[in-house]
């Protein structure tokens, strides 16, 4: 029996489930980063294609939040911390060190109802995969938070935070009811 055909199909398999882990949209496809203006702010391995913070659509309620960058659609916001390329780096030279999750975030969530930024959906579950490789994470979220900066001025939010075990390429999802989003992020 000739293992050319053999090892090429063990081969190809393994490219699938790669290729399978990303997260890459299809207008990304194919072009080559030097002309996809989404691709500058965010190259990584293609193995890892981290996601994009929300650029129409985001309600005015958590516009408002004044956090900048932020990842969501429907009932479910987050701040896109991983867009931050200063924040990045503390979070990747485990500037929150601890022994099994030396590389974490903190970062705002923002359930919305109606329109407002509201705690009535209740508090979103947090889970951390590893994409590229076996890994450790972990995700939690705190109770609903709220500040005043003036008079008129509140800010609510549910204080969220994630752990990673190492480096690598994670996938972070946020579930609230039957509302999902996720997002990968390269650490």
């Amino acid at each position: 029996m000739n293992r050319a055909p053999v090892e090429l199909v063990v081969l190809c398999s393994a490219l699938l489930v790669i290729a399978g882990c990303t997260t890459a949209t299809s207008e990304n496809r194919g072009a080559p980063a030097s002309r996809s203006p989404r691709a500058a702010g965010t190259a990584t391995p293609a193995t890892c294609s981290v996601t994009e913070p929300t650029r129409t659509g985001v309600p005015a309620d958590v516009a408002e939040q004044g956090y900048g960058d932020v990842f969501g659609e429907g009932r479910l916001w987050v701040g896109a911390w991983w867009t931050d390329g200063e924040n990045l780096d503390q979070v990747r030279s485990k500037g929150l060190a601890d022994e099994e999750y030396p590389y974490r975030e903190k970062y705002p969530t923002w359930t919305v109802q109606h329109g407002e930024v509201s705690a009535a959906a209740g508090a979103p579950q947090v889970s951390v995969t590893r994409v590229d490789t076996p890994g450790q994470g972990d995700g939690g979220v705190g109770g609903y938070a709220s500040a005043r900066q003036d008079d008129t001025t509140v800010f609510h939010w549910w204080p969220t935070v994630v752990g990673f075990s190492e480096n690598g390429c994670w996938r972070v999802t946020e579930t609230v009811g039957e509302d999902s989003i996720t997002y990968v992020v390269r650490i």
